[in-house]
């Protein structure tokens, strides 16, 4: 189904609006990155999981979803150097 948040960031990316119009919290940057990732837009999810990690810095699943997308786009020492933190995080 089409949510109001793929609505809005069509909306933006129609009209240049910021991108402060579309979230305003960490699952929604995270929302935003996902739909990004749907259209293709590597560079774009990346944008939208770091935001998500400025806000709420322990959010575990997108720094592990930025491990992925480094991986994915071959930039292992980003890669390496995100699973170092998700590592430190992780309980023990």
């Amino acid at each position: 189904p089409f949510t109001s948040l793929a609505f809005s960031i069509c909306l933006c990316a129609q009209y240049g609006l910021p991108e402060s119009a579309l979230a305003n919290n960490a699952a929604k940057k995270m929302d935003a990155a996902n739909v990004a990732l749907f259209n293709g837009d590597t560079d774009g999810a990346i944008r939208f999981i770091k935001q998500a990690i400025q806000m709420e810095p322990d959010f575990i699943d997108a720094r592990k979803a930025l491990v992925n997308l480094y991986a994915q786009k071959e930039d292992y020492d980003a890669a390496i150097a995100e699973c170092r933190k998700v590592l430190e995080m992780r309980p023990k």
